[in-house]
């Protein structure tokens, strides 16, 4: 392990997106714990690993923390997450690192945070994103969401909801198949559980 370069800008429940080598963070909060987590960042900072630097690059519209994020075809989507820390926003923000721009696209169904996503890469399934479970309610109670956006089209769908409701979870892709590994339900019951999903087509 070495040090390297640190973040301009301390924050927290953000995501890292990794575009042609280089690692895009956005958003999150800059101050306050939790549970008021009072300011969020619209920032979005670029770290290049070969030059070890950062610059700042576009703001997010709307600032947001917890969110779910993916990438497909080099764009980086931000979707749901919370604007204040009781607020669940369904909005779907889009950037293109190459031209430096944000766009707003179809709002997910549901708004969550605390969720996992999986983009399937078009091999094996459709080019998809699916966000997995979450949270919808105030409190951290887990969803068995299944909402699957197609960003071709700019729509989304709902799949088979998962076995089990969770939040804080994480996906990983294998062969365009989601597995739903960990999290937890209740706000303190922690799990091992560990479920495959298969998209559809």
């Amino acid at each position: 392990m070495e040090n390297k370069n640190p973040m301009p800008t301390n924050r927290s429940a953000l995501c890292a997106n990794v575009v042609n080598g280089k690692i895009y963070l956005t958003g999150g909060i800059v101050d306050g714990p939790p549970p008021s987590f009072s300011s969020k960042s619209e920032l979005t900072e670029v770290y290049d690993p070969e030059t070890d630097s950062w610059t700042t690059k576009a703001s997010i519209p709307t600032p947001v923390c917890s969110y779910n994020s993916a990438v497909v075809n080099n764009k980086i989507y931000i979707i749901g997450g919370s604007a204040l820390y009781t607020t669940y926003t369904s909005f779907n923000q889009i950037y293109d690192p190459e031209t430096d721009t944000w766009a707003e696209a179809e709002p997910i169904p549901t708004g969550v945070r605390f969720a996992a996503v999986g983009a399937t890469t078009g091999t094996m399934a459709p080019k998809r994103i699916c966000v997995i479970c979450g949270s919808t309610t105030q409190f951290p109670d887990g969803s068995n969401l299944t909402q699957i956006y197609d960003p071709e089209k700019d729509v989304w769908i709902t799949g088979a909801p998962m076995l089990t409701p969770r939040l804080g979870l994480r996906i990983a892709v294998v062969n365009d198949i989601l597995y739903a590994i960990g999290g937890f339900t209740n706000g303190d019951n922690v799990l091992a559980v560990n479920e495959q999903y298969t998209p559809i087509g």
